[in-house]
């Protein structure tokens, strides 16, 4: 067993807990500096030291003996949306747990797969000349989704074959979330502290990254943005309802658009149907009104369902324990209840190999 260990996996397990070497140290008793020597892969972790670091941080032994791997940021699979600046500690542990989900997820797809109708694939950027817009209507057209606004962020995703989580990142400063790893479908974990308005904007400024960014570009995080407008609210089918808008416009737009009221301001002032000195005095008044923050009126919360009917297939079909799935998923038995809850009838999307 000694052996088998895999360095990475003891960081992950690590990180995903928000414990620095030295907190793990302090919690086990064991020195720093083998914790440092085991996680680099310098030596072999001692045989006594094994339990010790499952207790700690709370997976089983055959977690630590996995052949994955971790994907940080600035990579071209995996992608994040926050609002500021965060402590890189805080970062590492938020992405350290969307690591394991993402393991979870693989491990729970082994003996099932994910109908869909249309599918992901990548788009370069370069190939269209920087249009991103033109981007975002390719992929509305390819998906067959009608002009005018999106009812259902999360079930257009689904739908295409991406999975979609919501859960806490113990932060409201990062919104999401995406990896596209290797054969894994796209995967959206989504902040469940963020407002579903910005959510649904989030999910698309996610769904354009993990679209249009496998190659680096220069302005990612703005082309992003322009892709999630134009997906969300595209020029032809909104440009009519945005002319010379008015503050009291905006809430009546938000619930037809299903956006913020700030995405919508926002909007306008690039398809120049306000002038800057409006745009300015609409985001004072925002700001003013503390809608910052917080607007007024909250969209439904869109509720993914594909991780969900993973979790029931496996107990209704496969014939899964409560103890066997928290086994699969290497966690105890009351992390799975935190992390994914249990329904009783799963929806059939979801069909065995």
């Amino acid at each position: 067993m000694i052996n088998k260990i895999n360095p990475e996996m003891l960081v992950l397990a690590r990180e995903s807990r928000g414990m620095t070497q030295k907190d793990l140290a302090d919690a086990t008793g064991i020195s720093q500096g083998n914790i440092s020597k085991y996680e680099s892969g310098l030596i072999y972790i001692k045989e006594e030291h094994i339990s010790n670091l499952m207790n700690v941080l709370g997976y089983s032994g055959t977690f630590f003996e996995l052949p994955d791997r971790r994907y940080g940021f600035g990579v071209s699979c995996t992608y994040h949306r926050r609002r500021a600046s965060m402590p890189i500690q805080e970062l590492k542990s938020i992405l350290a747990r969307v690591n394991v989900l993402r393991i979870h997820i693989g491990r729970l797809l082994n003996g099932a797969e994910i109908e869909c109708a249309t599918g992901f694939r990548r788009i370069d950027c370069d190939d269209h000349n920087g249009d991103v817009e033109k981007i975002a209507r390719m992929v509305r057209s390819e998906w067959m989704i009608p002009d005018g606004p999106i009812h259902n962020m999360v079930s257009v995703i689904e739908r295409a074959g991406g999975i979609v989580f919501r859960c806490s990142f113990g932060t409201k400063k990062i919104d999401a979330i995406s990896q596209w790893v290797g054969d894994f479908p796209p995967l959206f974990f989504v902040n469940s502290e963020t407002p579903s308005d910005r959510s649904r904007f989030t999910l698309a400024h996610e769904l354009g990254h993990v679209i249009m960014h496998s190659v680096t570009t220069e302005s990612p995080e703005q082309e992003a943005d322009r892709f999630a407008a134009e997906f969300l609210m595209p020029k032809s089918s909104v440009i009519g309802d945005l002319q010379h808008i008015t503050f009291d416009d905006l809430v009546k737009l938000k619930i037809h658009w299903k956006v913020s009221m700030q995405a919508i301001i926002m909007r306008a002032k690039n398809l120049e149907t306000i002038t800057p000195w409006q745009y300015r005095a609409l985001f004072e008044r925002i700001s003013r009104l503390g809608y910052r923050t917080r607007e007024p009126i909250d969209l439904p919360i869109e509720q993914p369902t594909v991780l969900q009917d993973l979790i029931n297939l496996h107990i209704t079909e496969f014939g899964y324990s409560i103890d066997d799935l928290a086994k699969l998923l290497y966690i105890s038995v009351a992390e799975l209840g935190e992390l994914y809850g249990i329904s009783e009838k799963p929806h059939l999307r979801l069909i065995t190999r």
